[in-house]
């Protein structure tokens, strides 16, 4: 399939020149962009063929990530078992290691999860994972909203050989890579109803500049369409909208 030939192209040196992972984007949405109908609720967006290359992506990525709140709400198992393997690394963006030692993710025999968590959350937390089979990792917090340096996830992920790591949510997370600038490329399947609720949100916006797939791909799989390519920066200016008010005869 072409979107898989073109996200995994000499992604090894993609990955060398950035000196992190490759980060590929991938999330479902309706059409008015939701994820959810509400926070901590499960919504099934993604048909069965759009389903089939979610877990395609997975296999042809060395990592996929996704923060605490989506292990929370959705106990996923995040296997390519649709698509035969093989599997990527679950990794967890975990501040205050939160994480169930009897999740789905923590009862797989083959990988058990990566998570990453702030530096001052207590030891016994981290010993109780850890004796589980999970590898815990203490990164610094941003200094503006205390959320885990993105940034150096990333690098600690290439320093232990992640060449590709697949980012497929919660909202939050999802908004942190954009906001940070750090996702190369996205496939984004796009549902045909409106669920009026959980959205990506941000103020995307920086120097005149929003994150924008640059030649974007679009395709139809059964009754969703999936756009995707590499991820830049397009001009946008801001404008003020006048209201004109009818001419009265």
């Amino acid at each position: 399939m072409d979107v898989l030939h073109g996200l995994t192209q000499d992604i090894y040196h993609r990955s060398d020149r950035l000196g992190r992972p490759v980060v590929t984007l991938s999330y479902a949405q309706s059409l008015d962009g939701s994820l959810t109908t509400q926070a901590n609720m499960r919504l099934m967006i993604s048909g069965a063929e759009s389903k089939l290359l979610t877990h395609q992506l997975r296999a042809v990525h060395q990592g996929i990530l996704i923060g605490i709140g989506t292990l929370l709400t959705d106990n996923p198992r995040l296997t390519a078992r649709l698509a035969g393997g093989p599997h990527p690394q679950p990794v967890i963006l975990d501040g205050s290691l939160r994480t169930p030692s009897d999740c789905a993710l923590m009862q797989r025999e083959d990988l058990k999860p990566w998570i990453f968590c702030r530096e001052d959350v207590p030891v016994e937390r981290e010993q109780i994972l850890a004796e589980k089979g999970a590898r815990i990792f203490r990164v610094k917090s941003e200094e503006e909203d205390g959320r885990l340096s993105l940034g150096e996830i990333l690098r600690s992920l290439k320093k232990h050989g992640m060449s590709s790591v697949m980012v497929e949510g919660g909202a939050e997370v999802i908004a942190s890579f954009l906001l940070s600038r750090l996702v190369d490329q996205v496939v984004i399947t796009i549902a045909p109803f409106w669920a009026g609720g959980v959205q990506v949100r941000g103020n995307f916006l920086r120097e005149g500049q929003l994150p924008e797939i640059i030649d974007p791909q679009m395709m139809q799989l059964g009754r969703d369409m999936v756009i995707w390519g590499l991820l830049g920066e397009g001009n946008h200016e801001a404008q003020d909208a006048v209201f004109h008010g009818a001419r009265r005869n």
